[in-house]
């Protein structure tokens, strides 16, 4: 039988957890590698890609206090922890790690993303029409052609037709 460098059976495990055993096994062994620090927060892309939202916000925030450093070099990980936030609704962290996430990464495509979350956090959970408008069109306005562009057109297409109804009433 096949093993990893952890000495685990490669095939009693799903890929996603053996490729987390060797991050884990490399952060362990090498802290101080240039690997260890990403895959400390490649640890929370696996997480993420498999909707385990507890799992993201610890891995990804146990990742950023370990490595602040490396932060700039994988914005991606605040955005993670932003949208597991957001799914567990705890939407005020959700809101400051999409904001983090756009402080120091907004020219990458998942910027859109990231805006369109902020327009439901100001929607749903402030409860701000007009704040989550600003960030629609952002999303639409900063990223065209993503697929936060056509979120933004959803929601605010959405926005319009909820005012018409309540103007016919």
């Amino acid at each position: 039988r096949d093993r990893d460098v952890t000495g685990v059976q490669t095939c009693a495990l799903p890929i996603s957890r053996r490729a987390e055993r060797l991050y884990r096994y490399i952060v362990q062994k090498f802290p101080k590698h240039m690997l260890a620090k990403e895959s400390y927060y490649r640890i929370a892309d696996l997480l993420a890609a498999e909707k385990n939202y507890a799992r993201v916000v610890e891995e990804g925030e146990a990742a950023i206090r370990t490595y602040p450093d490396f932060e700039k070099k994988r914005p991606e990980t605040l955005f993670q922890i932003g949208e597991a936030y957001f799914w567990l609704e705890d939407y005020a962290k959700s809101e400051k790690h999409f904001r983090r996430f756009l402080e120091i990464s907004s020219g990458q495509t998942i910027g859109s993303l990231a805006l369109v979350r902020l327009g439901e956090i100001s929607e749903l959970y402030h409860k701000n029409i007009k704040a989550a408008r600003e960030e629609y069109l952002k999303a639409k306005n900063g990223y065209p052609f993503t697929e936060g562009d056509i979120l933004a057109t959803v929601r605010l297409r959405s926005e319009e037709h909820t005012s018409e109804l309540q103007s016919h009433h």
